[in-house]
């Protein structure tokens, strides 16, 4: 599971997988397989990131949507905008989570709102993620 913070788990909305699925913060529950998330080491045009990939299906991954900053499930293309890497913050064993494609924070907007990018803020909890 993909906790931050706030208490909250990245989510996929109606657990679907079709490209540009919603992903949003849930109440985290354990049995929700759309609040399943892999994190594997990849690398692509000479960039080192990880990618969280749905316990949904194999091969769908948060995606950033550059021109909106929303973040959705899509089908890995292996694109600079599905690769995330990692700050720490002062929270043992949690980090900010920052898109190759951007300088902005993983956010949490709230119970069942998107999932986005937005300027990171030191010790908003709603940028701060436990990892899978």
């Amino acid at each position: 599971m993909l906790t931050d913070l706030a208490n909250l788990s990245a989510g996929v909305v109606n657990g679907t997988t079709a490209n540009g699925a919603t992903t949003v913060a849930w109440t985290t529950t354990p049995n929700q397989t759309d609040q399943h998330w892999s994190v594997v080491n990849t690398s692509y045009n000479g960039q080192s990131g990880l990618v969280f990939e749905s316990n949904l299906s194999n091969g769908y991954v948060l995606d950033l949507n550059t021109s909106s900053g929303h973040v959705s499930l899509w089908q890995s293309l292996t694109g600079t905008n599905e690769m995330w890497w990692l700050a720490s913050s002062t929270t043992s064993g949690a980090y900010y989570i920052h898109n190759l494609m951007a300088t902005d924070c993983l956010t949490d907007n709230g119970l069942g709102l998107d999932l986005t990018v937005a300027p990171c803020v030191t010790g908003n909890p709603r940028q701060i993620w436990y990892l899978p």
